[in-house]
């Protein structure tokens, strides 16, 4: 039988605190192997979160850690705008959500 999160894949989304985030995840054999970060900005370039969202849609996740409704709202509009927002929502859809906030889940 595994324990905690050996063997489980977990996405990082935003910046506070996500040093911290991945010391508690490696100590609970979970792997952070990306992170997609809206550096808590409104307006932030599609190009600075392209690298995320691709490997996050290629790789998918079992886990993902929201910890802002403007980041995820950035996020999700930064997929569609990628043409990945299809393939994006299916991977949130699957994995297990962990947020923060009341807003998250009526965002999505």
């Amino acid at each position: 039988m595994s324990k905690g999160l050996s063997g489980k894949t977990i996405a990082i989304c935003g910046t506070r605190k996500k040093q911290k985030k991945c010391v508690h995840l490696s100590k609970s054999k979970g792997t952070s192997r990306y992170s997609l970060s809206s550096r808590n900005r409104i307006f932030l370039a599609k190009e600075e979160l392209k690298p995320g969202i691709e490997t996050f849609v290629k790789q998918g996740a079992d886990w993902v850690i929201l910890t802002t409704g403007i980041g995820t709202d950035t996020l999700i509009e930064s997929a569609e705008e990628l043409q990945l927002g299809k393939e994006f929502m299916n991977i949130l859809s699957n994995a297990h959500i962990a947020s923060r906030g009341y807003k998250k889940p009526l965002l999505l």
